[in-house]
Order: structure tokens, then C-alpha cells, then sequence
């Protein structure tokens, strides 16, 4: 389960959300002297979800926990809570916050692909979350749904793909007898 409950511990502790999936990690830069421990709680229960378009997000999350979200807003792609302190660690974007407490990083949308590449290549799988109507339509929030998973094992997208490399990709058919290449 996942979400954002914070308390300040000293770095000595080692509890810090800030090395979260990045071995030897240090602090960041503009928090010196303590790290964020992250206790990961249900979204209907955290505050920081309580617009539509977040409980959009919380929705998407949790149906993809084990991705990092990439979540558009207008002409941004943004991720929040573990998944924004994660990306700031590991594509050197900036860390910000939507409302106190919530940390947030985002990409412009026209550059996501070569960021998404970079996740995917270090060994990390991406959810792409899109707005399915124009803005200028929607009645309310902007309805948006997980349009594509990927991951190392399942990169198959050309632009996602270096065309100087070997990309092999093979199949597997298991019938009652036989497995065939």
C-alpha cells in the first residue's frame, strides 16, 4: 500500500525516502540535516488526495503499484509522492511539491520518451496515465486512464528502443504437449 504519512528522522537513522531504490543515495541537496521517512497508507485515506484529479492519480496507483507513474496534467507529465522523490533521485529533475508534504517532479510532455527510456533502461517499469478527452470538454476533471505499461522485458516501441543496438524479442507457445519457440 502506498501514500505520503511523513516524520522527520535524523540521517543516521537510515530511514530516509530520499535513497528509496537508489543504493548509497545520499540526502538531497536542500534537506542537509534530516530525511522524510514515508509510511505508504491507502489514498482514500491520505489528504493529499482529496481533489478529482488526484483520486484519478491514487486510482491509477494503486492499479499499477509497482510502476512509476507518469500521470499528464496539460502539458506536463507529473509524479508524485515515492514515484516523483524516485524520478528526482534517478533523472536529476527537479523535486517539488503540490501541496505541503506531497512531493511532486515533473516532465514536459514533449520530452517524456527519453526520460521513460532512461527508467526502463535502469531496470524500472513505467505506467503512462493520459488525459482520454480535451480539457476543453471535460465537465469537471479530465477523465484519464493507464494507456501503457512498460518495462524491460516488453519494450517494444520503436521510439523507446536504440536502433543501434540487438532489440530480440521471442515467443513462447505452450500447448497440452509441447512448447514451442
Amino acid at each position: 500500500v502506498w501514500g505520503n504519512a511523513s516524520k522527520e528522522f535524523p540521517r543516521e537513522s537510515g530511514a530516509c525516502l530520499y535513497s528509496a531504490g537508489v543504493p548509497d543515495a545520499p540526502a538531497i541537496p536542500d534537506s542537509p540535516d534530516h530525511c522524510v521517512d514515508v509510511s505508504w497508507v491507502d489514498p482514500a485515506l491520505n489528504p493529499h488526495f482529496a481533489t478529482p484529479a488526484m483520486r484519478q492519480y491514487g486510482r491509477a496507483k494503486t492499479e499499477h503499484p509497482d510502476c512509476i507513474l507518469f500521470f499528464r496534467m496539460g502539458d506536463f507529465y507529473e509524479m508524485f509522492d515515492r514515484d516523483a522523490v524516485l524520478a528526482h533521485r534517478l533523472l536529476s529533475i527537479t523535486l517539488t511539491q503540490r501541496t505541503k508534504g506531497l512531493p511532486m517532479a515533473g516532465v514536459p510532455y514533449h520530452a517524456a520518451e527519453g526520460y521513460i527510456r532512461r527508467l526502463v533502461a535502469m531496470g524500472h517499469r513505467v505506467a503512462v496515465c493520459e488525459q482520454m478527452q480535451d480539457p476543453k470538454d471535460a465537465k469537471g476533471v479530465v477523465e484519464r486512464a493507464v494507456t501503457r505499461v512498460l518495462t524491460p522485458g516488453t519494450l517494444i516501441d520503436e521510439a523507446l528502443l536504440d536502433s543501434g543496438a540487438c532489440n530480440r524479442v521471442a515467443a513462447v507457445l505452450l500447448d497440452a504437449t509441447e512448447a514451442h519457440i
